[in-house]
C-alpha cells in the first residue's frame, strides 16, 4: 500500500500548500509551516488509504511518467473522488461532452499553466485524447480533491476547500 499524504484543509486550517513543499494562509499570503513541519505539529497527517481510485498498475505507470517528466502532475475528477466506471474494463472511455453509457472513465490529468503541450507528449493511462492534459493555475478544491504525483516522490492527496494554486 502507498503511503499518501493527507493535506487537511478545513475553514479551521485555511493553509494550501504549494508544489514546492510550503504553505501559505489562503487569506493573507503569510508564509507557514511546511508540511514536514506540519507532520511534526500533527496539523497534517500521513495516510494509507487508497490513492482515489487509481489501480496499483496505473500508479505505478503514472509515477514512472512523472518521474521522465519531471513536473508535478495532478489527479482531479472521478479518479481522484474515487468514482469511475468500470475501472480495469475494455470499453472505450466516454468521449468528452459525449454518451457515457457503455463506455468507462476517463483520468482528468491537470499540471501548472505553460507545461500542458509538454505533458501531452506523455502517454498518461486512460488520458481523454480530445481533452488531453490540462494546464490551469488553480484547482478547485471545492469541486474534487486532488491527487499530485511528484518526480521521484510518494502521491499526495489534497483535499479541502477553496484554490489550490499551481504556481
Amino acid at each position: 500500500m502507498f503511503r499518501v499524504l493527507l493535506l487537511l484543509i478545513t475553514l479551521g486550517f485555511p493553509f494550501l500548500a504549494n508544489a514546492t513543499n510550503s504553505c501559505a494562509d489562503v487569506f493573507s499570503g503569510t508564509p507557514r509551516p511546511t508540511i514536514t513541519e506540519g507532520l511534526a505539529t500533527g496539523l497534517l497527517e500521513v495516510s494509507h488509504q487508497n490513492i482515489g481510485d487509481l489501480q496499483p498498475q496505473e500508479i505505478a505507470t503514472i509515477q514512472q511518467l512523472v518521474d521522465l517528466f519531471g513536473h508535478n502532475v495532478f489527479i482531479i475528477g472521478s479518479a481522484a473522488k474515487a468514482r469511475r466506471r468500470f475501472i480495469g474494463s475494455q470499453l472505450p472511455l466516454a468521449v468528452f461532452g459525449g454518451s457515457k453509457s457503455n463506455t468507462k472513465s476517463d483520468i482528468d490529468y491537470v499540471v501548472k499553466s505553460g507545461l500542458g503541450d509538454d505533458a501531452n507528449n506523455f502517454l498518461f493511462p486512460d488520458l481523454d485524447s480530445s481533452w488531453g492534459v490540462r494546464d490551469v493555475d488553480y484547482i478547485n478544491l471545492s469541486s474534487s480533491p486532488a491527487i499530485m504525483f511528484r518526480p521521484f516522490l510518494e502521491p499526495i492527496i489534497i483535499k479541502g476547500f477553496g484554490r489550490f494554486y499551481l504556481n
